[in-house]
């Protein structure tokens, strides 16, 4: 696209906007496209509906004017539901704590049988959230896999990072998982 890293701001939790070919393009979450003045209602039906499937939506602006969705989903592994089923048997409760919008994050957690859902968080609060947890009386084991993540492995009494994820997570983490396969988590 011709852009270049001098060109390109990121908005940690929100998006990027760049100046490309002499255009200014924004792509994010509805809140960088209020903060940069740029209406997406057009885009609205369409944005429900992708959330509404479990995918977040990620709006695309091009000179002030939102032109585009792009949907993406995280893949929910086939073991995910098995291992909440396992952790409940425990006695543990589940909570996600995740960056995706309400939406989405709800609809995945029903479909797994998570009990709570924190939805909306920005990368840099995922720690806080923790603590938060903490201070109302749990004892947190956190399970990531990103450089979001890796605050909030370090502030939890447990961190457990996905094997496959980056390397921060697994630096931050007291536990790397093997492989990939939520179940391990149970272990």
């Amino acid at each position: 696209l011709g852009a270049t890293s001098a060109s390109t701001i990121f908005v940690p939790g929100h998006g990027a906007v760049a100046l490309v070919n002499g255009r200014r393009v924004v792509v994010g979450n509805r809140r960088l496209m209020d903060d940069e003045g740029v209406d997406v209602s057009a885009l609205a039906a369409r944005r429900d509906e992708l959330a509404a499937s479990g995918r977040t939506a990620v709006l695309v602006a091009v000179d002030g004017r939102g032109v585009g969705l792009i949907g993406l989903a995280d893949a929910v592994r086939d073991t995910s539901a098995a291992a909440v089923a396992a952790l409940h048997e425990m006695g543990v409760q589940v909570v996600m704590l995740s960056g995706d919008n309400e939406v989405t994050a709800r609809r995945i957690a029903a479909q797994l049988g998570i009990d709570t859902v924190l939805a909306d968080v920005l990368p840099g609060d995922k720690a806080a959230e923790v603590a938060r947890l903490q201070q109302s009386g749990r004892k947190v084991a956190m399970v990531g896999d990103g450089v979001n993540d890796a605050p909030a492995l370090a502030r939890a009494e447990v961190g457990i990072a996905i094997g496959a994820g980056t390397d921060v997570a697994m630096e931050s983490a007291g536990v790397v998982l093997a492989g990939n396969d939520p179940r391990a988590v149970l272990s």
